[in-house]
């Protein structure tokens, strides 16, 4: 398992400091983490976002734990993670669905889908 991180804005290598205690935690227990940049993701520049996530030699599970991003953004963000061996839990699909289905409740009287 690898579990990703949002970068620290003044120290690209480090997690940022909302997340800082759960890289401690993945230190202390073994679990193996990496930074992305979360700026990067937002310009478009998701190769860039992803360049200190290490490829991996055998296909790992992914964890993001960062920011919310669009779902265009997070489909770039799986792709470029995937062609470096890793396989986040989540795939773009289901944020789809998710906002679909937030669309769907709110369009519908008192918040019952259709």
């Amino acid at each position: 398992m690898l579990v990703l991180f949002c970068s620290n804005s003044r120290d690209r290598l480090r997690p940022d400091s909302n997340y800082a205690d759960e890289a401690n935690v993945a230190d202390r227990v073994g679990i193996s983490w990496a930074v992305v940049d979360h700026d990067a993701i937002e310009r478009g520049q998701t190769d860039r976002a992803v360049r200190h996530v290490p490829e991996q030699p055998q296909p790992v599970t992914g964890v993001y734990r960062g920011w919310m991003m669009t779902v265009e953004q997070y489909t770039d963000f799986y792709r470029a993670l995937e062609a470096r061996g890793v396989r986040l839990v989540n795939d773009p699909v289901g944020p789809r669905s998710t906002a679909r289905f937030r669309c769907e409740m709110m369009a519908a009287p008192h918040g019952v889908p259709l």
